[in-house]
């Protein structure tokens, strides 16, 4: 649960302060130990905490140079010096401190999602063995705090952490004996040269790794000569997420029949208490299928049809579909960069490029968080329009790979509505919403909560209005409106913005590694089945996903108003299967 609401506190700045010394701290200390390893081992034991010095210690503490109790109990205090800053970060920030760390790359993003399955299976003894587990222990301290653990409880168990983490390093030390000690003096004779090396070592990995991103620029040439690729084949998909999505075997037997889908519905998710599942379905024939699981308003109701959900991530394929009208309507082209009246200069990121998360923009603005520290209950609305060109004003390389940006999708949003946050509303509900009937669809507002539920760890959550970053995260909806979203992208040419849609489910990009491509919005997959075209429908309230195979005339979303990680994989798994069945069935 998040603490408190109001103005920026002293202690919001302590902590920042606080947490960037020690990660400057710890950044300094392994080029730094090396000089003194062999000669002050307990020094650079208490002051660092490295691995390199505790094993160190143990061999001393073998041959009797070092007391075995001092070598286990020196190294504590640097272990967790900055374990309470994660944990109050965690405390007073909720799950936006851990979406900033999700925004670094998509590698980050699962390394949270794990990391949040971990502490519900383990619950307190993930912060025990928090050294032991492949996440980084920073996160699992931050949502340790946002679980609502107490500060006396956190710190005796990161203390036995830090004490079991000590005890392993100290018994390898002790178990090698001389040899660990030859290495250190090795280490102390060579520290130059080994600092040197590292060093360039750190310099030259990070260049290579923005010279590999710089080699994947907009390519659909690329990607539409890999057409016999199998890397999305559906049958391979089932198999993969059988065992994770808990998926049975009914669905082969019904398939279509409404009454055999919310059993297997039913049987595939986990459900909190008060939360609901709908999920729409286009066959082949255009025929609409629609059931819920809604213990409020009963499942598969009329009601629970027109219930509204917040799409979070699912917004920007609207806002990209809002583009693809612009462009077919000669108004902008995707070669045109991005421009606002509010700002002198403008980026040299063109349209495609940030409705294919192809322009190098981060998933959120690094200057976002100090920004956030005046209303942590409603973060997003302390940043503004001019808060977000001026970030993304800044020159950057823009030759660069798939990497996921709200930012970037908020642009186009902002940009196609002249700069300001009210025409980017009206432009899309006269562009998008009103051509396609989605009447009952609008934005996130400070009043949703009593409309809109959304659901985290069991508890409610508060739905924040989305500010500047409403195109990529701020929309919702009915399950009633995306069912004919879902319908006008299967079949554009019976809707009025038939070119559009055509226009952003096109091929404009490719991941680096083939995997997928990119359409406005969309992601796209290939295989021997056919295109498919998906999204997740995504916040810290809501999970699900939209998919559709334009070819075969089949579609799919499946959304629910419980954001958990666990959740949203299992109907992902489901909507896969489902897909799967469907193509060998048609």
């Amino acid at each position: 649960m998040v603490m408190g609401k109001g103005e920026r506190k002293s202690s919001d700045v302590l902590w920042l302060v606080g947490l960037l010394l020690g990660l400057v701290w710890s950044v300094i200390v392994p080029f730094v130990s090396p000089y003194f390893l062999a000669t002050h081992t307990v020094a650079v034991e208490a002051l660092g905490g490295t691995t390199l010095s505790m094993v160190t210690a143990g061999a001393f503490a073998r041959l009797h140079r070092v007391p075995l109790l001092l070598a286990l109990g020196a190294p504590l205090v640097a272990v967790v010096r900055a374990s309470p800053f994660y944990w109050w970060a965690g405390k007073r920030y909720g799950h936006y401190i851990v979406d900033i760390f999700a925004a670094r790359s998509p590698h980050a993003q699962k390394m949270a999602r794990r990391t949040e399955v971990l502490l519900k299976r383990l619950g307190p003894w993930a912060v025990v063995f928090a050294y032991f587990l492949p996440v980084p222990n920073g996160l699992i301290f931050a949502m340790s705090g946002w679980a609502g653990m107490s500060l006396g409880v956190f710190l005796l168990l990161d203390l036995l952490d830090a004490f079991l983490y000590s005890l392993v390093m100290v018994a390898l030390g002790y178990f090698l004996g001389q040899g660990a000690i030859t290495v250190a003096r090795l280490v102390d004779e060579y520290a130059f040269v080994l600092v040197t090396l590292s060093i360039v070592g750190l310099v030259l990995v990070t260049y290579l790794r923005r010279y590999r991103r710089s080699l994947y620029p907009l390519a659909k040439e690329r990607f539409l000569g890999a057409e016999d690729k199998d890397d999305m084949n559906l049958h391979s998909i089932e198999s993969k997420y059988q065992d994770e999505g808990n998926l049975s075997h009914g669905l082969r037997e019904h398939h279509l029949r409404p009454e055999a889908l919310l059993e297997d519905l039913e049987r595939a998710v986990d459900r909190p208490a008060g939360s609901s599942v709908a999920v729409g379905i286009v066959s082949g024939s255009l025929k609409e299928i629609f059931i819920s699981l809604d213990t409020q308003l009963g499942n598969s109701s009329e009601s629970s049809f027109l219930r509204k959900y917040h799409l979070g991530s699912f917004s920007s394929v609207l806002t990209a579909t809002y583009l693809g009208s612009c462009v077919s309507a000669g108004a902008i082209s995707l070669n045109e960069s991005w421009s606002n009246e509010s700002c002198e200069d403008r980026e040299d990121i063109p349209f495609g490029r940030l409705a294919t998360h192809t322009s190098g923009l981060p998933f959120l603005p690094w200057n976002f968080l100090y920004k956030t520290l005046s209303d942590v209950n409603s973060p997003l609305c302390c940043y503004n329009e001019e808060d977000l060109f001026r970030f993304s004003r800044r020159r950057r390389r823009v030759s660069v790979g798939y990497r996921y940006s709200n930012v970037g999708m908020s642009l186009v949003g902002l940009s196609l509505g002249g700069g300001t946050l009210e025409g980017y509303k009206k432009g899309i509900e006269e562009a998008v919403l009103a051509p396609l009937g989605m009447d009952r669809t609008d934005f996130l507002s400070a009043g949703h909560d009593e409309r809109v539920n959304g659901f985290r760890n069991g508890k409610r959550v508060v739905l924040d209005p989305s500010g500047p970053f409403t195109p990529a995260m701020g929309i919702v909806s009915t399950p009633r409106d995306l069912m004919l979203f879902l319908k006008s992208s299967i079949d554009p040419e019976s809707s009025l913005l038939a070119e559009g849609l055509r226009l952003s489910q096109r091929t404009h990009s490719i991941s680096k590694d083939s995997s997928f491509a990119m359409g406005l919005g969309w992601h796209i997959f290939l295989g021997r089945q056919g295109t498919w075209l998906y999204h997740e429908i995504r916040s810290q309230g809501s999970s699900g996903v939209m998919a559709i195979h334009p070819q075969r005339g089949w579609g799919i979303f499946a959304l629910s108003d419980c954001g958990d990680t666990a959740m949203q994989v299992s109907l992902d798994a489901w909507v896969r299967a489902f897909l799967a069945r469907s193509v060998a069935y048609d």
